[in-house]
């Protein structure tokens, strides 16, 4: 049996305050008396031997500029300000690539358009030609050009055009006119603040275990799948994650539990993929 619970927050508060925001910290306070609440209910019942527990988030956030809250008496007046974000963090694009745009379909820590007919290329150039001429912090690219490692090019809906600013700066269109957020998420992902962590705990899972590495040494968020699988004994489908770390964070009876689900087809091809270093798994 699987039960899910989500929390909104610190997410909301992120993004309205910044996550190095005072908010942030009392919202993570009410989460932290959340957790505790649920860890001494499953001990009141007699469930801690018997449930494994996942902790996990699905993003990281950058913290762009704080917001300030000051309040004028004689007349009242409330006045909403911004602080600690220059103008240089925020990359304005001008109206001149108009012309060579037929959607924008998101702007802020990714820039992601569909070109007018014919133009795609054209428009890669326009904005290389900015960042070389205006010295800006961000990489362009053509959808058939996007690093192997976003699993991101080959879908039909990935818009032609991506601009990946570098973290903490924000891209703008000249017909953005939505107000800018303190904190943000959406960046390249493997920048230091989009990672998070993920912690299990439960009979299943080794004690006193951190998984800490970088790259192919790290947990990542498409492992989550398979682990769950694996805890509850069915078989994963097709999926982009690995089973290679569960020996190091589950105990032998737990490996062995369920050896059979574990060893779906697609884990063993993918423990395939890392030995031979060249098998590619799409």
């Amino acid at each position: 049996q699987m039960a899910t619970m989500y929390l909104n927050e610190p997410d909301s508060s992120g993004h309205k305050f910044g996550p190095k925001s005072k908010q942030v910290r009392e919202a993570l306070k009410k989460v932290d008396d959340t957790i505790r609440s649920l860890f001494e209910g499953l001990k009141a019942k007699k469930f801690s031997n018997k449930v494994n527990v996942l902790i996990v988030s699905d993003h990281g956030e950058s913290h762009l500029f704080f917001w300030t809250e000051t309040i004028f008496r004689k007349p009242l007046v409330i006045f909403v300000g911004m602080m600690g974000m220059t103008p240089d963090k925020v990359i304005h694009l001008d109206s001149s690539m108009d012309e060579l745009v037929d959607r924008v379909l998101d702007s802020g820590p990714l820039l992601a358009m569909n070109a007018k007919p014919g133009k795609r290329k054209q428009l890669v150039e326009y904005l290389n030609n900015q960042v070389r001429q205006r010295n800006l912090s961000m990489r362009v690219f053509d959808k058939d050009s996007l690093p192997e490692r976003f699993h991101y090019a080959k879908n039909r809906r990935t818009p032609e055009v991506l601009v990946l600013p570098d973290q903490g700066y924000l891209v703008l269109t000249s017909k953005d006119t939505k107000p800018v957020s303190a904190g943000h998420h959406g960046f390249d992902n493997s920048y230091s603040d989009m990672r998070v962590p993920m912690f299990a705990v439960g009979p299943s899972f080794r004690q006193g275990v951190e998984l800490n590495g970088t790259n192919d040494g790290s947990f990542r968020q498409v492992d989550i799948y398979g682990l769950m699988c694996h805890l509850l004994q069915i078989r994963p489908q097709p999926n982009n994650g690995s089973g290679e770390l569960l020996p190091q964070m589950l105990k032998s009876s737990a490996r062995s539990a369920t050896r059979a689900s574990s060893w779906h087809p697609l884990f063993g091809l993918i423990f395939l993929a890392r030995a031979l270093q060249k098998l590619i798994i799409t």
